[in-house]
């Protein structure tokens, strides 16, 4: 609630940063850190000197109009984080193939939900808001649900358009910089610029979600996707071949042309792999390519931290001459808030 009270007391007027931090009980660094917050996000400047006072800016009185008379309740941006609560630790590679579909992949993109109510439900609603739930033994605050809510109808539309137009790019020979972004405004607010983290997110999801799953649009493969993208960072080369060998089909594509008559057709023939003969190769891509994918998603901060441990552990486990998994040391930290 801190931000609420800042705008209700920079609102009556100017405040020194001792005035604020007097006013709110919080301690000075706590209110240092969400004014620096506030000031990035537009909400508040300061005036010039090291004693300056500290104002609402045109932008910071409409949010705090917003949230008085209009009744914002909650304001986040939110980055969607890949989570796969039931998976476990003791399961190896192949359960983990079989047995979790990463069918919603987390948009590669953040966004920004805001979510207003009516003046009867704000009170109760903010008494609620100063309560943790649990869930699955998982700690929940209300503005996660809000979270949850809007995340399958970003998850969905963002890739779906997104998918799109790579692939228009693609078959018209564009560059990655001809990449258009797109705006999407409902009760959420979607902005997707196509920068280098967006697409290096989405070469990631993108490529954990082909470990089990293939699709093409028009004559363009998934993997020609995850080939374009390549481009994005030095980092991602050589990410579609991985991406091929760990998949379970293989992609031929079979191009005819005829320039007398300005005539050109591609077939692609897509075949499941022979399990038998294949399994060892495509398991060892499998743990390579998961490997990439993680770190990857980790620096990007789009992965909880138990999913990331988790996967970390089971690509890690190996058998003993005497037949028994070992687990590897895990040599890694992830910072709390991803």
């Amino acid at each position: 609630m801190t931000k609420e009270k800042i705008l209700d007391l920079l609102w009556e007027g100017p405040k020194s940063l001792s005035e604020l931090t007097r006013l709110t009980g919080l301690t000075r660094q706590a209110v240092i850190k969400k004014l620096k917050k506030m000031i990035m996000e537009g909400d508040v400047v300061k005036e010039e000197g090291k004693r300056g006072r500290y104002l609402l800016t045109t932008k910071g009185m409409s949010e705090y109009f917003d949230r008085r008379e209009n009744k914002l309740l909650y304001n986040f941006d939110i980055l969607p984080k890949l989570s796969l609560p039931l998976i476990s630790p003791d399961c190896n590679l192949e359960d983990l193939i079989q047995e979790t579909r990463f069918l919603d992949l987390p948009a590669p993109i953040s966004y920004k939900a805001r979510m207003y109510v009516s003046s009867d439900l704000e009170e109760e609603l903010q008494y609620q808001r100063s309560f943790v739930s649990f869930r699955d033994r998982v700690r929940v605050r209300p503005e996660d649900t809000l979270r949850e809510f809007t995340a399958g109808f970003v998850n969905k539309i963002v890739w779906s358009i997104l998918l799109e137009r790579l692939v228009s790019c693609i078959q018209n020979d564009k560059s990655m910089d001809e990449l258009d972004g797109f705006h999407i405004r409902l009760t959420i607010d979607v902005l997707f610029k196509p920068n280098k983290n967006v697409l290096k997110r989405a070469a990631a999801l993108l490529s954990l979600y082909l470990i089990d799953h293939y699709f093409e649009i028009s004559t363009v493969t998934a993997f020609d996707i995850i080939r374009y993208l390549e481009q994005v960072d030095e980092n991602l080369k050589g990410l579609a071949s991985l991406v091929e060998k760990a998949s379970i089909v293989e992609v031929e594509k079979i191009e005819t042309e005829d320039e007398s008559k300005n005539w050109r057709e591609v077939r692609i023939i897509t075949k499941h792999k022979d399990k038998d003969k294949s399994k060892t190769e495509r398991l060892e891509a499998i743990k390579i390519l998961l490997d990439r994918i993680l770190e990857i998603l980790r620096s990007e901060g789009q992965i909880d931290k138990r999913t990331f441990t988790v996967i970390k552990k089971i690509i890690n486990k190996r058998v003993s001459k005497y037949g028994q998994i070992q687990e590897e040391e895990l040599e890694f930290e992830i910072d709390e808030d991803n």
